[in-house]
């Protein structure tokens, strides 16, 4: 049969509209017939809050508890991690300390090579130290050596007396407040130099060493003269150490080779130490001085001054161990060794010949009795000297 055809809709009239009926789904057609029956019984319906995240559930925030419980907990880590910490902490800035006076050092002596003038280093005293000790340095200074006073003018002279030299040529020469104790003066700009003990006026009295004074010439008239005045601080910026960290004085000091005048050999050297005290109030400060051909030339210290003969240590390492007296057995807290007892600290070996600076690790004294089979040297002192074992061997720590 043929299909059955629509009636076309007559001309000129609007098109029907098919209606569909869209059934709700089962959800929608649930939650309608619970909010119809909540208003049947008078019950108020709420509607459901937006949504703040896109369609997801809000993030849930921590509770004042659980906070304080992981920051208790972060506390407890860190009381626990500090203590393994801190040694190396403290050893990295005895490390950073060494270095620093290493290259202080070195640049003194490029300055006395450059300027042909003697330079050098000035370790100053701590004014409020921590163990109440004030043999020791946190601060370094490059000072320079002025130009030698030879007088007022040209004609400048002095006569000699003994130990007294007195300015006579011209008649009015007074010798100027800038010419103190310890001073250095060379007569006729020849000879040895000999160290000015005192001034008054126009007349300098000359230390009653000996050996120094027997070899000045009997110059029967006036002769000019050279005064060779102590170091003084330039205008460069000094050099503090890191915090907690100093040059120990106490332990620091000369390797004097003595010599025996029958065989001519050296014999067992004798350790000078920079400070003649563990502590009290007044120590000098330290003086280094080089020479223009970069060699040591002076070293000022217990208001004195020497040519070392020997070579010069200075011990880096903690300021709270300096002072602390030696201990009678080795099963003691590093808290209670002193700097020259402990494996972290670092010796600084100066060659006054040459001048070279050095850095070497510390080596820890074993037999702690050995002083008891050599009555003449104390314990402290075999101590430090074997301590320095690794400086006196040249073992240099290099770029570390």
């Amino acid at each position: 049969m043929p299909a059955r055809m629509h009636p076309l809709p007559p001309r000129g009239s609007a098109p029907s509209v098919v209606k569909k009926s869209v059934s709700a789904s089962p959800r929608l057609r649930g939650e309608k017939s619970v909010s119809a029956s909540l208003r049947l019984r008078g019950e108020k319906t709420v509607s459901p809050a937006p949504c703040l995240h896109g369609g997801k559930t809000p993030r849930r925030g921590l509770t004042l508890v659980e906070l304080l419980v992981v920051v208790t907990i972060m506390m407890i880590l860190v009381g626990f991690a500090l203590p393994r910490l801190r040694p190396a902490s403290d050893q990295r800035r005895i490390r950073e300390a060494a270095r620093m006076v290493n290259v202080f050092l070195n640049r003194a002596r490029a300055r006395a090579i450059e300027t042909g003038r003697p330079c050098g280093v000035l370790f100053q005293p701590i004014d409020n130290p921590v163990n109440d000790s004030t043999a020791a340095s946190a601060t370094l200074y490059q000072v320079e050596v002025p130009q030698p006073y030879m007088g007022g003018s040209t004609d400048s002279r002095v006569t000699r007396s003994g130990l007294r030299l007195t300015a006579t040529v011209p008649s009015d020469f007074m010798i100027p407040d800038f010419i103190q104790q310890g001073d250095l003066i060379q007569l006729n700009h020849q000879g040895p130099w000999y160290e000015i003990a005192s001034v008054s006026g126009g007349t300098l009295f000359l230390k009653n060493d000996p050996p120094k004074t027997s070899r000045i010439p009997p110059y029967p008239r006036p002769v000019p003269f050279s005064i060779l005045r102590r170091p003084s601080a330039t205008i460069a910026a000094p050099l503090r150490l890191p915090e907690g960290t100093v040059v120990d004085l106490s332990a620091s000091g000369l390797n004097d080779l003595n010599l025996n005048p029958m065989t001519q050999k050296t014999t067992d050297p004798t350790i000078c130490a920079f400070s003649d005290s563990l502590s009290g109030s007044g120590q000098d400060p330290v003086t280094i001085l080089f020479s223009p051909n970069g060699s040591v030339e002076r070293c000022y210290y217990h208001d004195t001054n020497e040519s070392p003969s020997g070579p010069m240590y200075l011990l880096i390492g903690r300021e709270s161990q300096v002072g602390v007296g030696t201990p009678t057995s080795e099963d003691v807290s590093d808290e209670k060794k002193p700097n020259w007892q402990l494996p972290d600290s670092l010796w600084i070996a100066l060659l006054p010949q040459s001048g070279l600076v050095s850095v070497a690790e510390s080596a820890v004294p074993t037999d702690w009795y050995e002083a008891q089979t050599k009555p003449k040297k104390p314990e402290r002192e075999v101590g430090i000297d074997e301590a320095r074992s690794f400086a006196k061997q040249s073992q240099s720590m290099g770029g570390r």
